[in-house]
């Protein structure tokens, strides 16, 4: 038998004790032995109810919460900040609401840190029945503020390499422009000289021969400086020039001939 048919048959047996039977009053029996409260199940709770519904009973029951952040998430980042704006935090339960709804407002990780503190600032009032839910929240809250910390340093140091990469941009544009005006500049070398390589250069031998030449030449000179007639003797002058002619051409042949082989 279960207890529920215990209480039933208890009338029975109290009537069969007694001489008289009086119909039995089950309902008032059973509003003695049955419990006049009952929870309430907020997870089916309209949303509506759940904003408006700020009781004792309700805010220590870890139902009601989950179901506030379920219904968070149902609103728009304006009208969650708009909802929070409006909220004071002077005890844990209110901080702890505006908290959940700023959660998805798109807060900067400064936001988050202050909503943090005003939480450990009411730490000490948390019921008991809702301290790991506590306890969980605000290690959200903190892992929250570190990824902001850390894409926030993430995108300082990507600036910082994208400068040094448009500064390393600049330097090799400069050295290949460099680059480039120095092998122009070497190329115009090379061709000069290629230039002055194709060009006839005097070898030795002819060098040595232009001398004899030159030196040949001065002889003549000389020669023909010492052998002109003197006044008082007529003989010799006229046989002079019998010899002067082949000097003369000799020395026109001695011209020709370097003509000659320069041309070869």
């Amino acid at each position: 038998m279960t207890f529920k048919s215990l209480i039933a048959a208890v009338p029975l047996l109290l009537a069969g004790c007694v001489k008289t039977a009086t119909p039995p009053d089950l309902s008032a029996l059973a509003s003695v032995v049955l419990p006049q409260e009952r929870t309430a199940d907020y997870r089916i709770a309209d949303c509506h109810a759940i904003w408006e519904l700020n009781s004792a009973a309700a805010t220590e029951n870890a139902l009601y919460w989950l179901r506030m952040m379920d219904c968070a998430d149902l609103l728009s980042s304006d009208t969650a900040r708009i909802m929070a704006g409006k909220i004071t935090p002077d005890s844990w339960d209110t901080a702890l609401r505006q908290s959940i709804l700023l959660n998805n407002t798109g807060t900067s990780a400064n936001d988050k840190r202050k909503v943090l503190e005003t939480l450990n600032a009411y730490s000490a009032g948390f019921p008991v029945s809702l301290r790991p839910l506590m306890t969980l929240w605000r290690d959200q809250l903190k892992q929250a503020i570190a990824l902001s910390d850390e894409r926030q340093r993430y995108r300082r140091l990507q600036s910082d390499t994208d400068g040094k990469i448009d500064q390393l941009r600049a330097v090799n544009s400069r050295l290949q422009f460099e680059l480039q005006n120095t092998t122009r500049k070497l190329d115009n070398l090379s061709n000069i000289e290629r230039q002055l390589a194709g060009r006839k250069q005097p070898t030795k031998a002819d060098a040595e021969l232009e001398n004899a030449l030159e030196e040949r030449r001065e002889a003549l000179e000389e020669a023909a400086g010492t052998a002109e007639p003197k006044p008082a003797e007529a003989k010799p002058a006229d046989a002079k020039p019998a010899e002067a002619k082949p000097a003369a051409a000799e020395t026109k042949a001695a011209e020709t001939k370097p003509a000659q082989e320069k041309k070869e």
